[in-house]
């Protein structure tokens, strides 16, 4: 499998006291060119489409054909970095089994309150992985226009966070800018 190929290049740069982002420069995960770059982004768009299936929403055309291989448009976004919680857990003996997910986070624009992306983490031993997908101005039109129940349920729960937003440690877990004030990683 594409990722589990791909999570052993990063695992091993971390190893090795490198950046695990490097993995992107492996020649077989580059952009438009290596023979396993677009699997590594299905297997996130499948992650995707389970936490969103998870809540109930609906099917979301674009996420699942990319996941199951139906088109090429990559629609999801990762990041790779070190996670912060297993580093604090990690002592210099021997390193721990450790693997987590962050949930699904529904990202919003705070004065419409419109959905922008779904974003979750993955994180297996030290690696942690960071994906999304962005909905532009058409995207969400689409959201609120086909389905009304699904956008007004994303822009209840981003009113929600807006008004109690996450601690600073419940954002470092999961990637987001310490300011709440601040936009999530998006393109």
């Amino acid at each position: 499998m594409a990722f589990d190929v791909f999570s052993s290049v990063a695992s091993d740069l971390h190893s090795h006291g490198r950046d695990p982002a490097e993995a992107f420069q492996d020649p077989r995960f580059a952009p438009d060119l290596g023979h396993l770059y677009l699997d590594v982004f299905r297997y996130f768009a499948k992650l995707m489409c389970c936490h969103l299936a998870e809540m109930d929403a609906p099917y979301l055309e674009g996420i699942a054909e990319f996941a199951i291989g139906t088109n090429d448009h990559n629609v999801v976004t990762l990041m790779v970095d070190v996670d912060p919680a297993y580093q604090r857990i990690q002592d210099d003996r021997q390193p721990r089994l450790y693997a987590a997910h962050g949930g699904l986070v529904i990202t919003g624009d705070r004065t419409t309150k419109a959905p922008i992306s779904f974003y979750s983490t993955l994180t297996i031993g030290a690696v942690r992985y960071r994906y999304f997908v962005s909905y532009n101005e058409l995207g969400q039109h689409e959201l609120r226009d086909y389905y009304p129940d699904f956008y007004d349920w994303c822009v209840r729960r981003i009113g929600e966070m807006i008004d109690n937003p996450l601690d600073a440690e419940a954002r470092l877990r999961l990637g987001l800018p310490l300011d709440p004030e601040e936009p999530p990683p998006c393109p």
